[in-house]
Order: C-alpha cells, then structure tokens, then sequence
C-alpha cells in the first residue's frame, strides 16, 4: 500500500482525535451555533476553533456511527439549552413588559402624568390605547 493510499485511511482513524481539538465539533455535525445570531444581543461572538469543510466531509462520510451519535448528541443537548435560554430571556423581557404597561396605565388612570410627563393628555391615551392593543 502507497503512503498516498494510507494517508486518508490514517486521517479517517484519527478523525474523532482530531476534531475536539481543533476543528469545530458542532460544525462538523451541522453548524457553528456561533455564526448564528450574530449582532444581536443572543451572539456568541466568533468561534475559536477551525470550520473545515474537508474535515466535515470526511466526518460525514466515516463509518463510525458511534462516534458519530455522540457528537450528534452533543450538539443536540447544546442547541436545545440555547433555545431554552432564549425562551427564557423572551419570557422575561414579556413579563417586563407587561409590566411597564400596568403601570403606565394605572399612572394613566389614577391622574397621573404617564408617558408624555401630562404635557399632551391625547397622546398619553393614544399610547395607551396601543399598548393594550398590543398586548391582546
């Protein structure tokens, strides 16, 4: 056998070696969570590990299914601790919300000043009025 018959096979065994050390795990399962959302208050930033697509492909087409199921698994439990997380931060930001929008409306009702400091008393019940809107 040629050293250049031997090479893939040598990579191939070496492949799950390889991979947590320097290449992506979750790219190479299916993608990087860490080009997703970027710009946004959810962002990850940039990942510090390599996106190699040769890497990915040899990962798809090696027969360790094992191995295989287990970065699968990986990558599953941190995508679905991600969405949890994001679910959580917007059931959050909701419940803040409707705070707000309690007590500017109770501001509104008792006399208060509400939103535009009692200067204009139709824009107070304009806002108002699409707040509770926008909560139906």
């Amino acid at each position: 056998m040629s050293a250049s018959e031997l090479f893939p096979i040598l990579i191939a065994s070496f492949l799950f070696d390889i991979i947590p050390q320097v290449c992506c795990r979750y790219f190479v399962v299916e993608f990087c969570p860490n080009d997703l959302f970027t710009n946004t208050k959810a962002d990850l930033g940039p990942c510090g590990k390599i996106h190699d697509e040769n890497l990915k492909r040899m990962y798809q087409e090696d027969s360790d299914t094992y191995k295989k199921s287990l970065y699968q698994d990986d990558f599953l439990k941190f995508c679905q601790r991600m969405l949890a997380e994001l679910q959580s931060k917007i059931k959050r930001a909701k419940e803040r919300l409707l705070l707000t929008q309690q007590n500017e409306e109770r501001m509104l009702n008792a006399g208060g000043t509400g939103v535009t400091g009692g200067q204009n008393v139709e824009a107070d019940e304009k806002v108002r009025k699409e707040k509770v809107e926008f909560t139906n």
